[in-house]
C-alpha cells in the first residue's frame, strides 16, 4: 500500500473520530450537563426554601415555647396585642422578618398612631383597642413578597395588611425585582379601664 494512501486513510479516520466526538458531545454530554445543572438549581432553590420556612418554623416554636412559659393567658395576649404601641417592636418585627428573605429590602417607613375606638356600650373590662398604622415601601422578588405577607399573617403580634400595591422597579434591569406600597395596621390595648373612657 502506497504512503499516500495509507495517509489518506488515517486522515479520514482521524476526522470521523473528530465528527464522532463532536456528535456525542453535542447530543450527549451537552443535555446531560444542562439537565445537571438544572437539577442543581431546582437543590439549591429547594434547600433555600426549606431553610427559609425552618427559621420561620423555629421562630414560631420559641414564641410557642415563650408562650407556654407564661403563667396566665393575659401574659400570652399581652404579647399579640400590648398595653403600649411599641413602634420599635413593630418595625423590628417588619425588619426581621423582611431579612429573612434575602432579597427583600425596607425602603421606606412611616409609623402613625390612630385615634382608639371606643364603644360606651361596651362593658367596662373591655379596653380600648389602639391602631398603629405603619405605612412601607418596600423592593424585591414577588417570590419573596408572598412569604414577607405570610409571615405578617403568622406573626404573634396582631397586624393587619389594610392596603398593598406593586409596580415594576424601574431600576432592575433583570426585570425580576417589584417596588411594594404597603399600609399595615398594628393593634395595642389602653391601659384605660373604661372603654367610653377616651372617643
Amino acid at each position: 500500500m502506497r504512503a499516500s494512501t495509507k495517509r489518506m486513510i488515517s486522515f479520514s479516520i482521524s476526522f470521523m473520530l473528530i465528527i464522532g466526538s463532536v456528535l456525542i458531545y453535542a447530543f450527549l454530554v451537552v443535555p446531560t450537563y444542562d439537565d445537571i445543572q438544572r437539577a442543581r438549581g431546582d437543590l439549591v432553590s429547594k434547600t433555600k426554601i426549606y431553610n427559609d420556612q425552618k427559621r420561620v418554623f423555629d421562630k414560631i416554636k420559641s414564641l410557642n415555647d415563650a408562650y407556654k412559659g407564661n403563667g396566665t393567658l393575659q401574659d400570652a395576649v399581652s404579647l399579640a396585642l400590648p398595653n403600649e404601641t411599641f413602634i420599635s417592636q413593630i418595625l423590628g418585627n417588619i425588619e426581621g422578618l423582611a431579612s429573612l428573605n434575602n432579597r427583600m429590602s425596607i425602603l421606606s417607613a412611616q409609623t402613625e398612631i390612630l385615634p382608639f375606638r371606643a364603644n360606651a356600650s361596651w362593658p367596662f373590662y373591655i379596653k380600648n383597642i389602639g391602631t398603629v398604622k405603619l405605612a412601607l415601601q418596600m423592593r424585591g422578588t414577588y417570590g419573596d413578597f408572598k412569604k414577607f405577607i405570610s409571615q405578617i399573617e403568622n406573626n404573634y403580634r396582631i397586624m393587619d395588611i389594610k392596603q398593598m400595591e406593586m409596580r415594576s422597579d424601574q431600576n432592575d434591569k433583570t426585570r425580576t425585582a417589584f417596588v411594594y406600597g404597603l399600609t399595615i395596621y398594628a393593634y395595642y390595648q389602653n391601659v384605660a379601664k373604661s372603654a367610653a373612657s377616651n372617643k
